[in-house]
């Protein structure tokens, strides 16, 4: 896998080319050696896009700055300089902004002249329980998860992130984090200073409707994930946080067949849903055996969608605009 040092001292060509390079590997490797480099193909992808966003024309950091792998912060500008380019690569920036965040394209570009681009290897925190928040945080590529850590040690991870979630959206408005927000695998985060961020709310109401819609669709997945906790079986519970995930997932792997990577081991599945360990190993053996799922090596396959959308009572309208609706299609 990547190192931090090996994508910052390459510039925005080099990433292309080792992403094609691991694309045309992949192609003749089987499972998970092939998912795995997919994987690392999107980050190279991802990476690359940010760095020719901050060198694009209007930007502080021009072409030489962006090669050796700065990670200075673009100065908020005048918000009528010239367009950003589209990103060449995954896209994943583009379709962000345009299915999630729904900002016109002057207001795209004052978000991200003022975002400096991040990346977190897997386990490092994108963010501290309690700490005051400096930035707003937005997943481009790779998972993260919000976990708080009890007195005796216990884990309840309360979020998971997929690329194109504000992580800490809701923590600005309590100015305290209420949570840590750790990777699940190596990642790329735009982080937007708060400062700056406030100057832009003020000045562009639609940034702030933006964060009001990221907070509220958060809420709502929050609620589906208490009504779960509360209210249903093990079996169904488990169906639903599935059926979430694919939908949530499907948006930004969309070379991942007819599958998507969910890196969850069986004991985080267990702290999300509030079942033990030995209990998720044996709902998820029921769902294997009657013909709904294929789940190995982190890989997640929907093999009956109709009878697992059943099993978990899923509706996906409360994951609302944030996914296409043939998201959880085959």
């Amino acid at each position: 896998m990547l190192y931090r040092l090996t994508i910052r001292s390459r510039s925005s060509q080099e990433l292309r080319q080792l992403a094609r390079e691991r694309r045309a590997l992949a192609d003749s490797q089987e499972t998970r050696l092939k998912s795995l480099l997919l994987h690392e193909a999107r980050l190279l992808e991802s990476y690359a896009d940010l760095r020719d966003w901050i060198a694009r024309p209007g930007s502080s950091a021009g072409p030489a700055d962006a090669s050796k792998g700065s990670a200075q912060a673009a100065p908020v500008r005048d918000s009528h300089h010239a367009p950003p380019r589209a990103p060449a690569g995954s896209g994943l920036l583009a379709s962000h902004v345009a299915a999630r965040l729904g900002l016109e394209p002057a207001d795209q570009q004052a978000l991200f002249a003022a975002a400096v681009p991040r990346h977190v290897l897997q386990g490092e925190h994108l963010s501290e329980d309690g700490e005051t928040p400096s930035s707003l945080s937005i997943l481009c590529s790779g998972l993260a998860k919000a976990t708080r850590v009890l007195a005796d040690g216990t884990e309840q991870i309360t979020a998971i992130f997929v690329p194109g979630d504000m992580v800490n959206a809701g923590d600005l408005t309590f100015r305290r984090s209420r949570s840590a927000v750790v990777a699940l695998t190596s990642a790329i985060a735009l982080s937007v200073p708060v400062t700056a961020l406030r100057r832009l709310m003020e000045e562009r109401p639609s940034i702030a409707r933006a964060l009001w819609r990221e907070t509220a669709a958060q809420a709502a997945i929050l609620q589906e994930w208490m009504t779960g906790l509360g209210s249903r079986t093990a079996e169904s519970r488990l169906a639903h946080f599935l059926c979430e995930m694919f939908c949530r997932l499907r948006p930004s792997q969309p070379d991942n067949g007819d599958g998507v990577d969910l890196p969850l081991t069986q004991r985080e599945l267990s702290e999300i849903l509030g079942l033990s360990v030995v209990h998720v190993n044996r709902v998820l053996q029921r769902l294997r055996s009657a013909g709904l799922i294929e789940f190995n090596r982190a890989r997640l396959v929907i093999t009956d969608k109709a009878g697992l959308y059943a099993v978990a009572e899923f509706d996906p309208a409360y994951l609302g605009d944030f996914v296409p609706s043939n998201a959880g299609s085959r």
